[in-house]
């Protein structure tokens, strides 16, 4: 057996990536030999990733006119009809009966969940 006698070379580091479980390959390089990225273009890699965390995607699709029932909130277990969809916001407006009036209520879509039929 071998001992580590200091840091690993870049062509240990280079094998070890390249043999990484679910590892997808280098930025900046073609090929085996990686070339380093820009600051300007790390920055642009962090940007994206920290978007990307920070609006969650969404996979229920709701359309004005539909019935959804809230799950979360002020307004848990009223149930309400879909008037505006804002998806870039991940947002609804719905607008349930309080007092016997419809009145318009902005909810996130994580708030609520589609009734069937």
């Amino acid at each position: 057996a071998q001992v580590a006698t200091g840091p690993p070379d870049a062509s240990q580091v280079r094998l070890a990536v390249r043999h990484a479980r679910h590892g997808a390959g280098f930025l900046g390089g073609k090929g085996i030999r990686p070339q380093p990225i820009t600051e300007r273009e790390a920055a642009a890699i962090f940007s994206a990733v920290e978007e990307g965390a920070a609006a969650p995607r969404h996979t229920v699709q709701y359309d004005i006119g539909e019935q959804v029932k809230i799950i979360d909130g002020p307004f848990e277990s009223f149930v309400g009809v879909v008037e505006d969809v804002d998806d870039g916001r991940s947002k609804l407006k719905v607008s349930v009966s309080i007092f016997g009036r419809a009145t318009p209520v902005e909810l996130e879509f994580g708030q609520v969940h589609k009734l069937n039929g």
